[in-house]
């Protein structure tokens, strides 16, 4: 009795089993390892609907005296290479298994007895997702290292193409006409597309006028694609998606046909090329507005250069009227100071004050006008004449200007501290010593009525420069009027009290310049004024 119950048991127990392991949804196999006549096979046992679908084995017997396997090579093969470890170890193996189109998990099972458990699950979702997000880090770091439209074209049409499976990749940008083909690859090979189309109009003129992706399994027999440029181009189905940029524009689109397997496309696989159109999207646009800045840029960089041209020709037209005119002044202007001077040797000792104080007003204004000539010839030169630099030694363009000063008749105490040890400079020497000139000048005229001028000059070696400087004890100067000074005919004093052009500071800072340098000042009213110079040192300083 005890054995009927027991009996009875196992073989609910086995019906549960074979219950069980026929409504599951994966395949699942029971297979033995059994030695051949060459290497070893494997004999199906058992397997459960959805194996037999699988391996197309819908009515074939299950027994070990069938000579062969029961099982496609594509399974087989590769449950070979794993089923004698896992029997031998007791540990089971696990593998990825492509089918086709399709992807399984395989785990492998040891039951005994030379026995093993299959069961193969759907890996097809995570294995194209995994490679989903491969193509888009690696097409998220080739777009980002370009900006070149081109290049990003080629490089989304080739990593869709692969990623899809498709045989044919095509890219469409908006354009003034509606939507023209940039790039058609088939096979990844660059083919020429002459197709256009306006909103509304065929296939990618749908789905740019819709604007969602579009799935097509029959592209033949499909009302919204051209029937014979479908077959034209051998167009069995198509999956299209419009390319949105960040701003809400939309750009164009992208479409693949017809997969490489025979097959057709998935929703799955419009929902990944949805996922590269939004960054080829950003990208495209990134490239285009690139494109604009570029172009804009060169537009204003040619009408920069034309620009500079023509105010390079006006500046030597002036240059030379400037040159001309001040010639052609001082030549009379000369002749009426030589006459005066003459008249006035003349007259003299004949008694008439009024005329000697007329020639003697037409003399100092006239030597006036010829100093402010000369000047205005220095500034103008200072733009124009190419200054050929050396290495200057400081103290000697100081002992020049200095000289020159004693021999124009100004008066005043001049130091020069430690002149003996200055540096030596980068520069020329006649326009250091024209612009020394004007700040010596400057520092023994501007001084208050009663007062003897005294100027303190030193040099204070920097990084990179030589900072020399020029202290007077003169009136000074307001903090808002530093600035002024150094523009041309700035003058803030009467001529009547401080004779002068007012460009003789201007003709310094343009010097300065010219030489790589800077100038500035400072000063307070009443205290005296320091004006320094900053000069390229020379690397042997």
């Amino acid at each position: 009795m005890l054995e009927a119950n027991q009996s009875d048991s196992c073989a609910a127990v086995a019906e549960l089993y074979r219950l069980f392991f026929s409504q599951m949804q994966e395949p699942a196999l029971i297979l033995r390892l059994t030695p051949g006549e060459k290497e070893p096979r494997v004999v199906p046992l058992d397997m459960n609907d959805a194996a037999k679908h699988l391996t197309g084995r819908v009515t074939a017997a299950l027994d070990e005296t069938a000579r062969g396997s029961l099982l496609p090579q594509s399974l087989e093969v590769p449950i070979l290479e794993h089923a004698g470890a896992v029997l031998e170890t007791g540990r089971p193996a696990a593998f990825l298994l492509q089918s086709a189109s399709l992807w399984h998990q395989v785990r492998i099972q040891a039951l005994g007895d030379g026995v093993i458990g299959v069961l193969l699950s759907d890996a097809t979702a995570q294995k194209r997702t995994e490679e989903t997000l491969a193509t888009l880090r690696t097409l998220s770091a080739a777009l980002h290292a370009t900006a070149d439209l081109e290049l990003i074209m080629d490089k989304v049409a080739w990593e869709t193409l692969k990623l899809l499976s498709a045989e044919n990749s095509l890219i469409a940008l908006c354009s003034p006409d509606g939507f023209s083909s940039y790039r058609f690859l088939r096979l990844g090979t660059v083919a020429p597309a002459d197709a256009a189309w306006q909103p509304g109009q065929e296939l990618p003129g749908r789905v740019v006028f819709s604007p969602v992706p579009y799935l097509s399994s029959d592209a033949l027999h499909d009302p919204h694609i051209d029937p014979g440029l479908a077959a034209r181009h051998r167009v069995r189905n198509v999956i299209s998606t419009p390319l949105w940029a960040g701003d809400g524009s939309m750009i164009g689109y992208l479409e693949l046909q017809n997969r490489l397997d025979g097959g057709v496309f998935s929703e799955f696989d419009l929902e990944q090329l949805s996922s590269v159109a939004q960054m080829a999207a950003q990208a495209v646009k990134n490239a285009q507005d690139f494109q604009k800045i570029a172009q804009n840029a060169s537009q204003l960089e040619e009408r920069v250069a034309e620009r500079t041209a023509q105010l390079q020709e006006v500046n030597e037209e002036l240059d030379a009227f400037a040159f001309s005119v001040s010639h052609g002044l001082r030549a009379p202007l000369r002749a009426i100071v030589s006459f005066a001077g003459i008249l006035q040797d003349q007259g003299e000792g004949g008694g008439d004050p009024e005329r000697d104080a007329f020639l003697a007003r037409i003399i100092a204004v006239g030597q006036d006008m010829d100093q402010l000539i000369q000047d205005l010839l220095a500034y103008s030169r200072l733009s124009s004449d190419e200054i050929a630099l050396q290495t200057v030694q400081l103290a000697a363009v100081l002992q020049e200007a200095v000289l020159q000063l004693r021999h124009a008749g100004q008066t005043g105490d001049i130091v020069l501290e430690g002149a003996q040890s200055w540096p030596s400079v980068r520069g020329n020497f006649t326009v250091l010593v024209q612009v020394v000139w004007n700040l010596l000048s400057n520092a023994l005229k501007y001084v208050a009525s009663g007062c003897y001028p005294k100027v303190r000059v030193w040099t204070e070696p920097a990084q990179d420069v030589v900072r020399l400087w020029v202290q007077d004890n003169g009136i000074g100067i307001a903090p808002e009027n530093q600035e002024r000074i150094f523009q041309v005919f700035e003058r803030l004093h009467g001529v009547e009290s401080y004779p002068g052009t007012g460009i003789g500071l201007a003709i310094a800072r343009k010097a300065v310049q010219r030489l790589g340098g800077r100038i500035g000042v400072i000063s307070c009213p009443g205290e005296g004024s320091r004006f320094w110079i900053d000069l390229p040192a020379t690397p042997d300083r």
